[in-house]
């Protein structure tokens, strides 16, 4: 793996981090060793601690080779890291924008998940983790620079596990109760 994917780590030796803070932390790395031009930050509209940040990758710089473009989002306790091999917002119709908006080449998420664990009166044990959905179709494989996207998300993919198999990395376990001391995790209103 190239060294210079990591040679600005957002981490610092004695520092601990939280398993839903990984995209955020690909981010930043990210932004920093290969982003141009300035980066553009929203507030979250539903959630007022939330945000939006992204920014174009500079294409010149031979790791990168494409002219794509990354976002971090956190939302409600969970946050995103999105890779796209191209700019989403350059384009000016909305509709057609929000969808290519979800044509992302790669999408790290974070934030606590149902663990598969329910029991009567607790209700869902819910764990922090982080996953990874690679998305790669209705490619041009004689295109240029499909051999840059290819690689420079495998390389992102490959730092994401790193941060993630850290050993300061750490997870949030919990039963719904804890955070929901008020609602019902009986069954009753269940159905199966």
């Amino acid at each position: 793996m190239d060294e210079s994917l990591v040679q600005n780590s957002s981490l610092t030796e004695e520092q601990s981090f939280r398993v839903s803070d990984i995209p955020l932390i690909l981010y930043t790395e990210v932004s920093s060793r290969f982003g141009v031009g300035d980066e553009v930050s929203d507030p979250h509209h539903s959630d007022p601690e939330g945000f939006w940040k992204r920014r174009n990758l500079n294409h010149e710089i031979q790791l990168v080779g494409f002219k794509g473009t990354i976002e971090a989002e956190k939302s409600h306790n969970h946050s995103y890291f999105n890779l796209w091999a191209f700019n989403p917002w350059e384009i000016k119709d909305r509709d057609e924008r929000d969808y290519w908006r979800s044509k992302t080449i790669l999408r790290i998420s974070a934030g606590s998940r149902s663990g598969g664990i329910w029991a009567y009166g607790h209700g869902n044990l819910m764990v922090e983790t982080a996953d990874a959905d690679l998305k790669i179709s209705d490619v041009n494989l004689a295109s240029p620079s499909i051999r840059f996207v290819a690689r420079f998300a495998a390389l992102l993919l490959f730092r994401a596990s790193q941060i993630a198999c850290d050993p300061r990395c750490g997870g949030e376990r919990y039963w719904e109760v804890q955070k929901n001391p008020t609602g019902d995790f009986t069954g009753e209103d269940d159905e199966y």
